[in-house]
């Protein structure tokens, strides 16, 4: 059994080749701006179960969907126009337990639980780990927080290609390193663990 489980899709700007403390990496964030239109929970059903993430949960034939124009307010993606697809996965106990509750706090419900019937068809490869919020997904720990490439790998190992650590081993050992490193003045003493989430894309 797989110890993660993939969640979904995002049409995404390419990969950053110019983010600050990341020279001569593809930086396959999470935090790449993703197509407004689609920046939006899908409540989509899987297999009888709501989807009520951002996530995509078929995969996106680009040439098929009407992404242009759009308002974009990255200005990395106003250097490098286009879209990509990624794929993300995240820990399967993040899948099992992590709830969504109403504003008036009656109804809550497991919010990754359509993951399990995803079924994948996509040529999507792994590309490596990334440490993001644990209150917002969508926030990078790893490649938002500050740290250089050469912080990072005595944390928990070197950056790949991608600016991403490339075993579950070192992105947990980074993820641990932080919390009592005193070197970022961005990170707050007492900041969430983060959460280690796989990311998939076409190299």
């Amino acid at each position: 059994m797989s110890d993660f489980i993939f969640v979904g899709y995002l049409i995404q700007e390419p990969y950053w080749k110019t983010w600050p403390k990341r020279e001569g990496y593809r930086v396959a964030s999470i935090e790449r701006e993703f197509h407004p239109a689609i920046n939006k929970h899908q409540w989509d059903i899987v297999e009888g179960i709501e989807n009520p993430t951002r996530f995509l949960t078929r995969f996106p034939q680009l040439q098929e969907l009407p992404l242009e124009p759009h308002q974009c307010k990255s200005v990395l993606h106003k250097q490098s126009p286009g879209w990509v697809v990624s794929g993300y996965a995240l820990p399967r106990d993040v899948v099992e337990h992590r709830t969504l509750t109403s504003t008036d706090n009656k109804t809550t419900l497991v919010e990754f639980s359509y993951a399990e019937k995803i079924k994948r068809h996509d040529d999507l490869q792994l590309l490596g780990y990334e440490i993001v919020d644990e209150d917002d997904l969508f926030l990078s720990i790893l490649n938002n927080c500050g740290y250089t490439a050469e912080q990072v790998r005595e944390l928990g190992g070197p950056l790949n290609e991608y600016s991403l650590l490339s075993s579950v081993e070192d992105a947990e050992r980074f993820k641990g390193s932080i919390k009592s490193d005193p070197r970022n003045p961005k990170m707050i003493p007492d900041h969430n663990q983060g959460i280690v989430l796989e990311v998939w894309g076409r190299p």
